[in-house]
């Protein structure tokens, strides 16, 4: 039996690819005992490698390791000197996962830019463009029932995207491309959540529809803390250049939507409701002092 030398999925006797991850399976020698470190997770594989002919074709057999190929033989203590790190190189099968996860981001097609990402994500951990966009995408594809859990999902991962970004991308141009883009996305899903729970809501018989005003302002409040929270790190991780533009943006979305809700919310409520955005009217106010919230 063998298992993906990438997730350390079992595997069939005939598989071409690992079902969980993709990963192609290249062919090995199969021997009455494989080295555990084949099948664990990561990027790294053991390998011990002869010294005297250079392959790493070594099986273990009767308390000793032996090549196969030259026949030479190792005790214990010999072979875990022969023990080193293969790096394995995944340039050209990221490079093509990239180029298939956004062809399907680009053309909306949000189930296999999932997926694509979920398979970068895997082999590369610091990519903050696999790690948003999978959860991202995951959040896009639910259902009415699951809006508020979806936001709740997006405005979680924002501090982990942005201090990835912080982290691993260096040029500054691509650092400031990457967080517009996240802040555009994070408008983008919020006001799509609002709009579709607000469709929703209407859309429900005027003889009930007051059964169902808490649900609609459960799931608004969650759309509108995608871009509240958003607004608030680009604010306190990249400072006031970028919150000047992109924090203000996100705090009127949010904002927005807070003032859409306020008619669903029952009247004896209403009132202190209506003051829950002045605390990000002040924040628009340090960038744009003319700034008016909607009635």
């Amino acid at each position: 039996m063998s298992y993906c030398v990438q997730c350390g999925f079992k595997l069939s006797e005939n598989a071409k690819f690992c079902p969980r991850c993709g990963t192609p399976i290249r062919s090995l020698n199969t021997t009455s005992e494989i080295d555990s470190s084949q099948s664990r997770k990561g990027s790294d594989l053991k390998a011990m490698v002869c010294e005297l002919c250079g392959s790493n074709s070594i099986i273990k057999r009767n308390g000793l390791y032996e090549c196969q190929h030259c026949g030479t033989k190792y005790s214990v203590e010999e072979a875990r000197k022969l023990v080193g790190i293969v790096k394995i190189d995944y340039s050209n099968e990221l490079k093509n996962l990239y180029e298939i996860a956004r062809r399907a981001r680009n053309d909306n097609n949000s189930e296999n830019a999932q997926r694509y990402y979920d398979q970068i994500l895997v082999k590369d951990p610091t990519s903050w463009e696999a790690y948003f966009y999978s959860v991202y995408f995951q959040s896009y594809n639910t259902n009415i029932a699951g809006i508020q859990g979806a936001a709740n999902r997006v405005t979680a991962c924002e501090k982990t995207t942005f201090d990835l970004i912080d982290k691993y991308v260096k040029d500054p141009n691509s650092r400031t491309a990457a967080i517009i883009e996240v802040v555009n996305r994070c408008i983008i899903i919020s006001d799509l959540f609002f709009k579709v729970s607000r469709n929703h809501f209407n859309s429900i018989s005027e003889s009930i529809r007051s059964n169902y005003h808490h649900e609609l302002v459960d799931r608004g409040l969650a759309s509108r803390d995608i871009v509240y929270n958003c607004g608030n790190y680009v604010e306190q991780l990249f400072g006031e250049e970028l919150a000047k533009t992109l924090s203000v943006q996100c705090w009127k979305t949010g904002v927005g939507i807070h003032r859409a809700l306020i008619y669903n919310v029952p009247h004896k409520y209403r009132r202190a409701f209506s003051k829950e955005p002045l605390e990000y009217v002040k924040k628009i106010h340090r960038y744009e002092p003319r700034y008016k919230m909607p009635n």
